[in-house]
């Protein structure tokens, strides 16, 4: 098992960002869950991840729940059906996080670095936070 720690930042004048690590077989609705917290998010709204490469374009989509809006004759996999490590490929991995469609709270998520995990250590878990986050509303 690896435990990947990636860089959130959050797409405002704040330029608040978290460091959280997750373990590759965590989903990324508990990712979902961990950014949410890290940043003092307490709503229910939508939200997706996109996979996304190093100039930041969006990739393959990973919702919260299915909106209807996939490809004709597909079934988007949905953040509770995905762990994390499936869409790791390269050192540099980032993702795109998309939060709450009315206020488009858009986050970058790069990761910066990897390592063995700690059996003492509960997993999604914050290991750095800087700036004051934006109000949610």
């Amino acid at each position: 098992m690896s435990i990947y720690r990636f860089r959130v930042l959050i797409d405002d004048k704040s330029e608040a960002f978290r460091d959280i690590e997750i373990a590759a077989e965590q989903t990324f609705l508990e990712f979902h869950n961990a950014i949410k917290e890290a940043f003092g998010f307490t709503g229910t709204e939508m939200a997706c991840f996109y996979v996304s490469d190093a100039q930041w374009d969006k990739g393959t989509e990973i919702p919260l729940a299915d909106m209807g809006f996939a490809e004709e004759g597909t079934v988007p996999l949905l953040m509770h059906e995905v762990e994390v490590g499936d869409h790791i490929r390269d050192p540099d991995q980032r993702f795109v996080f998309a939060y709450d469609f009315l206020h488009m709270w858009m986050f970058m998520v790069e990761r910066i670095g990897t390592s063995e995990p700690d059996e003492s250590v509960t997993y999604p878990r914050v290991v750095l936070a800087m700036g004051a986050a934006p109000d949610e509303h």
